[in-house]
């Protein structure tokens, strides 16, 4: 995974890399973080402003394998996300795709000859969906065991585990 953590000085955006690397540019070159972290989405990284004790931006622009892909159904089409390794529910969730229903039969189709672990899910008001799992990633909760075992109380008949589904 790779990450890219971009501050400012008066004079200079400063940019850290995982990768060992670092660079200044002058602020004059960026109007602002914002364009700076569109130019790293456009390029497929991940990308998240936080604001700093002391009031400055912080961004990070993330690349990393995705490992988990989410597609639930809309009511016309299906929503199709992929989350990166390191994602976490505290973490800004991607923007999904929209795909049709043959589409999203395709990306599934894709994804078992690749050996992702699919679980399907499906409740009784017309909601459903799959979450996919990367073959070397590891499955895990998206939610506290609080919260799993409070929506297991108030959907008993669901056809779904809380402790995987959205």
């Amino acid at each position: 995974m790779r990450k890219i953590t971009i501050t400012s000085t008066s004079e200079f955006w400063l940019f850290s890399d995982t990768e060992g690397g670092t660079k200044q540019l002058p602020r004059s070159q960026y109007s602002d973080l914002f364009t700076i972290l569109t130019l790293y989405e456009a390029r497929g990284y991940t990308v998240h402003i936080a604001i700093a004790p002391d009031g400055s931006e912080i961004g990070t622009a993330t690349i990393a394998p995705i490992t988990r892909i989410d597609s639930r159904w809309n009511g016309t089409n299906f929503a199709i996300t992929s989350y990166t390794e390191g994602w976490t529910a505290t973490t800004p969730a991607p923007k999904p795709l929209i795909k049709s229903e043959s589409e999203n039969i395709e990306v599934l189709k894709v994804l078992l000859t690749n050996e992702w672990f699919i679980v399907n899910w499906e409740f009784g008001d017309g909601q459903k969906g799959w979450r996919a799992f990367a073959p070397d990633s590891e499955v895990r909760s998206v939610r506290t065991q609080s919260d799993i075992k409070r929506l297991r109380t108030a959907h008993p008949f669901a056809q779904c585990d809380f402790a995987l589904a959205t």
